[in-house]
């Protein structure tokens, strides 16, 4: 008899069948949908022991496709499509068939588990598709780490749902393009207009700035009035431009030396903070704050920690629903950076939580001119982070609805269990570390890739004309309006 069917474990399924008759939800669900599938055929009312070869084969078929579902919901964010610079669903040894007894020969095959991901009786190669989809595209999330079964199921089910996957609002679509409009000619114009002078750039992860922007509103609607944000020196200047509406004209002078240096803190401007009020799309007012942060990366989060956590003494803030607090991280940063290991250890104690966190690692696979091979111990930037109980989605910088249906459930998760999220964003790195260094020197392979690699503003407004949600002519009016407003700023 296969292993799978040794009396021991044909007896424990026959409890937990028991155990489902009586009271179905009393059962792990990935069971209780195993058993809801053979409910439908009728089989609940008997025995579930084989009553012959044949009934052994075929229930063993089924227990062999529920470990490859278990197995994709942990591990498909390891094939997932997230890497802008190598496109497509890699392959991984956990995940082959052979690895569950399956092969080729059995993708034709009707099984009943299908039921556990609400698709009914279907094939094995539907079960893979869906499954892929789910768990593999440009958006995935990493939860199998996770030991609470409420957070954990809920996780499943909105995964499960397609919630990654689905279109945006046309909305929100074009609000999100302005953005990427926004961040690259913003970008654009000081590499052309201040040569050489470092700006750190946001190009490759442009698609922060929509996120910033989609978080802002969406929280509001979850009742935030004020936002704390911490990042360190890579696209602050593109936030405050674009998410803070800091004067251009102010920002222009610091670039050109034409400003009073008797005024201000006389930091250089990439360290620089800032505070505002924004009306979002949902027409809520809300309050900013961007840290100001030194050179030392990951330095500012715990400054940031505390405020959020006063202002919400200070309000009387209970709930720890009015203000919140998001973190961008560099990936080379979060993993090498010990006090962002303190950080997380503290997130959940009761003398120190802010009611979780956004965390949004700006992830350009590099970290200065080291690979990242060659400067951590882990596969992915945020293992770390994995001690913790709760959701890691990992998503690809070139796909924005992507990124913005990961902020969306970023925030749901947040909201509801209080704790920190984190949304690692799969980007890259346009230039050198600053705009004065040439990384082709050290990474010819990476960067002739990129030189060839579209922007994501223009990938993505072709999609979007493609789809008629936009024109072409429309987008072109957007970024000469916008050039023409930053030329005036220089004037």
């Amino acid at each position: 008899m296969p292993s799978y069917l040794n009396p021991l474990n044909t007896g424990y399924i026959e409890e937990l069948a028991e155990q489902y008759r009586q009271n179905p939800d009393a059962i792990d669900p990935s069971w209780r949908y195993f058993f809801d599938g053979l409910a439908l055929r009728g089989r609940m009312d008997q025995s579930l022991a084989p009553q012959g070869p044949r009934e052994a084969d075929d229930l063993e078929f089924e227990l062999k496709v529920l470990e490859l579902i278990q197995a994709y919901r942990e591990l498909g964010f390891l094939i997932a499509d997230v890497n802008p610079l190598q496109r497509g669903i890699k392959n991984h040894p956990l995940l082959r068939l052979d690895k569950f007894g399956l092969s080729e020969a059995d993708l034709e095959k009707i099984c009943d588990v299908g039921n556990m991901l609400g698709l009914g009786r279907v094939t094995l190669r539907e079960i893979i598709r869906t499954l892929t989809e789910y768990y593999c595209s440009p958006a995935s999330v990493e939860y199998g780490h996770i030991e609470d079964p409420p957070s954990r199921l809920w996780i499943q089910k909105r995964v499960e749902s397609n919630y990654l996957t689905k279109a945006l609002p046309n909305e929100a679509r074009q609000r999100c393009l302005q953005k990427l409009v926004e961040a690259e000619a913003f970008e654009t114009f000081l590499h052309k207009r201040f040569v050489g002078q470092k700006r750190f750039s946001v190009e490759g992860n442009d698609v922060i700035i929509p996120m910033l922007d989609y978080i802002i509103d969406q929280a509001s609607q979850l009742g935030a009035d004020e936002i704390l944000i911490a990042m360190a020196h890579r696209g602050r200047l593109n936030v405050l431009a674009n998410i803070f509406q800091k004067d251009l004209k102010q920002m222009m002078g610091e670039f050109s030396g034409n400003f009073d240096a008797n005024v201000g803190d006389g930091d250089v401007k990439y360290h620089m903070g800032y505070s505002t009020k924004t009306v979002t799309p949902a027409g809520k007012e809300v309050h900013l704050s961007l840290a100001p942060n030194p050179s030392h990366l990951e330095a500012v989060n715990s400054v940031l920690m505390g405020i959020c956590r006063s202002k919400q003494k200070l309000k009387g803030d209970k709930t720890r629903t009015r203000t919140l607090a998001v973190m961008l991280h560099g990936d080379a940063s979060f993993t090498g950076q010990g006090s962002v290991y303190e950080l997380l250890n503290m997130s959940d104690l009761a003398g120190y939580t802010v009611g979780g966190v956004i965390h949004i690692i700006v992830n350009n696979q590099i970290g200065f001119t080291t690979m990242p091979q060659e400067s951590r111990s882990t596969p992915q930037a945020t293992d770390i982070a994995k001690m913790l109980e709760f959701p890691i989605f990992h998503v690809n910088a070139d796909v924005p609805d992507a990124a913005l249906r990961c902020c969306s459930l970023a925030l749901q998760f947040r909201y509801k269990f209080k704790r920190d999220v984190i949304i690692d964003v799969v980007g890259y790195r346009r230039y050198g570390h600053n705009e004065a260094d040439e990384p082709g020197f050290t990474q010819p392979l990476m960067y002739r890739a990129i030189a060839n690699h579209p922007r994501v503003r223009q990938i993505y407004a072709e999609r979007l004309s493609e789809q008629k949600v936009v024109t072409p002519e429309a987008v072109a009016a957007a970024l000469e309006a916008y050039n023409q407003k930053i030329e005036e700023a220089l004037a």
